[in-house]
């Protein structure tokens, strides 16, 4: 298995710091960065039952590395772990959830059929980032409560300086399923979500590397 190999596997399995061993071990430049969300209990003040209260009460992640592949080509990759604490009826299949790398268009542009992730079958690209949709539902067979994703790609450096990526993770949820319309927007360093309906969401702190 070469190396291009080996790493899509790791990552694809989640083992983030597997991944960055192997970039080291292969003295490929790389970078890395990832965000943690420890939440307090439910506000008693909070007199709904949503997601944000149920993943407020764990701790979830999302981690993105940049690594050189070739010329001024270098892979991304985004993992997303979210934990709930607990399941719920509320926040089973969802209406949609987005992971998206974004970035200056300036400064980068995304090759075209490079992105993919897990249970990402529509992938939408803007000259500021890119969006994979795909639904981390709350698992309902826990405990633990939690699911995980990725998502990956090939960007292009216009020029011979160091630039920053970001990566984003969105989740939105409705009571028991009920339809909502959702919508995604990307921008350099940001991920915008729309909810209607009864729906809600919630937006991960954002990972930042400089490649």
């Amino acid at each position: 298995m070469g190396i291009s190999e080996e790493l899509s596997q790791l990552l694809e399995n989640g083992e983030v710091d597997q991944a960055v061993d192997l970039l080291e071990e292969h003295d490929i430049s790389h970078s890395k960065d990832k965000r943690t969300t420890y939440g307090g209990p439910k506000s008693s003040s909070d007199n709904q039952i949503g997601t944000q209260s149920l993943y407020n009460k764990n701790k979830s992640e999302v981690s993105l590395i940049g690594w050189h592949k070739y010329d001024n080509m270098y892979g991304v990759n985004l993992n997303c772990v979210m934990n709930w604490g607990h399941g719920s009826a509320v926040d089973e299949d969802g209406p949609s959830d987005a992971y998206a790398i974004s970035f200056a268009g300036s400064r980068w542009e995304p090759e075209p059929g490079t992105f993919r992730g897990q249970n990402s079958p529509r992938i939408d690209m803007n000259p500021e980032g890119v969006i994979g949709k795909t639904n981390l539902a709350v698992s309902t067979t826990g405990p633990p409560y939690n699911n995980y994703g990725s998502f990956r790609g090939t960007i292009e450096k216009r020029d011979d300086e160091d630039h920053n990526v970001y990566g984003h993770f969105g989740h939105t949820w409705s009571p028991f399923d009920l339809p909502s319309n959702v919508s995604f927007g990307i921008a350099y360093g940001a991920l915008s979500v729309s909810v209607g309906g009864a729906g809600d969401s919630w937006v991960m702190p954002a990972p930042t590397i400089e490649i």
